[in-house]
């Protein structure tokens, strides 16, 4: 698989702002009505959740589990799982081309009157940077610490997550001129983008402070980390 780095070129709304109860109960699904990504595309789906579940006699968290899940080809994917209770909180599914939907699911454990809500969920398409000629020395994802550090106050929404931290991918993009080059560093570079390579499909940031363009003849190299959220190999298609 030739690796890709995609930018943003438009979004569609799946489901309104409108809180729905889309599970109640145990072990229950539902999707969002299937979107086709064209071959030259891949996407991202944001979807609003939040869970309601019941605590036990002494006050605890029940063993009641939700998942994100992406379906495609007639499997569905777990792609987030969250264990009792949870405000209104977003979620970014990155997603390869094809046809797929979001969707919810409970586990068994889930009571009668647990329930996951759903609202405003959007599918947002990218496709390849026309900019960059290919990717070379492509290491595969490693655990990421310095997400950590991250000011997502200064980035965006999509960067902010709970639990274990993501990971980076380091690449060097080539331009086959000054011009590409120049191009691509006035493009949307500099906001969320979705990777896509042999090791999956990731969304996130593009960090090139490391190093300092290189030029060889009319060409420009430069070395980047990819910076996700995503932990590597844990819910991400291809792995």
């Amino acid at each position: 698989m030739i690796p890709t780095l995609c930018t943003y070129v438009g979004e569609q709304t799946l489901q309104g702002t409108t809180p729905i109860e889309a599970v109640v109960g145990p072990s229950r699904k539902w999707t969002a009505p299937p979107l086709i990504y064209a071959d030259d595309e891949v996407g991202t789906y944001g979807i609003d959740y939040a869970i309601e579940t019941v605590l036990t006699s002494a006050g605890e968290i029940t063993k009641a589990t939700s998942a994100l899940i992406v379906e495609s080809g007639g499997k569905a994917v777990e792609r987030l799982r969250v264990r009792g209770s949870r405000t209104w909180t977003r979620a970014f599914l990155p997603v390869d081309s094809g046809e797929s939907a979001v969707g919810v699911a409970s586990n068994n454990q889930f009571r009668g009157s647990d329930k996951i809500y759903v609202r405003s969920i959007i599918a947002h398409r990218y496709k390849a940077s026309p900019f960059i000629y290919a990717i070379d020395q492509l290491k595969p994802p490693k655990p990421l610490s310095g997400l950590q550090a991250f000011d997502s106050l200064d980035g965006s929404l999509r960067m902010q997550r709970t639990g274990n931290l993501g990971c980076e991918i380091e690449m060097t993009l080539c331009f086959l001129t000054g011009e590409d080059f120049v191009n691509f560093m006035k493009s949307r570079h500099d906001g969320y983008m979705v990777f896509k390579s042999r090791y999956g499909v990731y969304g996130g940031y593009l960090d090139g402070s490391q190093s300092e363009p290189e030029r060889k003849g009319a060409s420009v190299f430069l070395r980047v980390k990819f910076l996700s959220p995503q932990r590597a190999g844990v819910g991400v298609d291809g792995l």
